[in-house]
This record gives C-alpha cells, structure tokens and sequence, in this order.
C-alpha cells in the first residue's frame, strides 16, 4: 500500500491473546534505483483485524468484538502508517465475502450480505468523510448470481444459469 513516499507492505500476524490474528505494516522506501527497502529507523506495527479489501492507501478489515458482533475496520495509509478511521459494528447474522479475493483481484471492497438466505442482498462500506463513520451501500443483487466483485468505480455481477453473463455497474469512488 502507498503511505505517502513510503510503501507498506502488510501481512497477516500473530497477535497477543484473547486475539489470535493481527494485521502486521511494515514501512518500506524506494531506494535510488526504484527497488524496496525497508525504513530502517520505523519498525512494523500491529493493528488489530484481518484483511478483507482495499482501495488506493485504505485497508479494509473484520475484528472480532465480543462474542456476537463483528466490527468492519476502515484503515487509511498516511506517514508509513496505518491510522484507524472508522468502525461499523455487524451482528455475526452477517458475512464478509472478499478476503479470498484478495490475492487474485486487485483492488476490491468487501461485501457485506446476510449469513443466511437463498435471495441475498449485498452492500458495501462506503466512508463518510464529513461525518466520519462508515455506512453501507446496497448494490443490486439479482436472483441466480454470484456475489458482486467490487471495485473503486464499478462492480459486476455473474449469473450462473442456463447461459453465462455478466453485467458491469459504475459506481463513485470513495472519497
């Protein structure tokens, strides 16, 4: 991830108890001839979560918060850091599809829908700059498809009936 002139490379960490998995940043620099290195003087740092998307400097992440609950993470990438902006609290009758997309995709936003259900809606955290939360955004979730694959500035179904298709939506970027 860009963290202004810095990068920040970010893995999946071990974390102190009660967690078990941690988000683990490490800031990196380019040196003269482009390549990565790390920033010798800054250590990595831990913040809790684990990744579910990311946009250009933002990350994503799901968090345990008590035995019920799961709490969607906004981080943003500034200073060779990440700096937590807002929490949306779900009840655990809600999933995050996205994080085994991470590795294949690109950019992309985690999908929030229902844990149960044949006829799904799905939505996906949208950040409120002015008034500094996260809310959900609704996306349009026809019967027989997939769940959407989103992006920054669009987002497309695929239907798996009798013949293949897919329909591609635009939608604004994050601010």
């Amino acid at each position: 991830m860009r963290a202004g002139e810095r990068l920040l490379v970010v893995r999946i960490a071990e974390a102190p108890a009660p967690a078990t998995m941690a988000i683990e940043a490490c800031p990196y620099q380019l040196d003269a001839a482009g390549a990565p290195q790390p920033v010798p003087d800054e250590p990595c740092h831990s913040v809790p979560g684990l990744p579910v998307g990311h946009e250009e400097g933002v990350l994503w992440a799901r968090a345990a918060s008590g035995t019920q609950n799961l709490e969607l993470l906004r981080y943003s990438a500034a200073s060779g850091r990440l700096r937590l902006d807002g929490v949306l609290e779900m009840t655990s009758s809600f999933q995050l599809q996205g994080a085994e997309r991470l590795r294949t995709t690109g950019f992309g936003v985690p999908v929030v829908s229902p844990a149960v259900g044949y006829s799904r809606p799905s939505a996906v955290p949208r950040w409120r700059a002015e008034t500094g939360t996260v809310a959900l955004e609704l996306l349009p979730s026809p019967d027989g498809r997939q769940p959407p694959f989103v992006g920054g500035r669009y987002f497309h179904l695929e239907h798996w009936n009798i013949l293949y298709g897919v329909k591609v939506y635009a939608r604004p970027s994050t601010p």
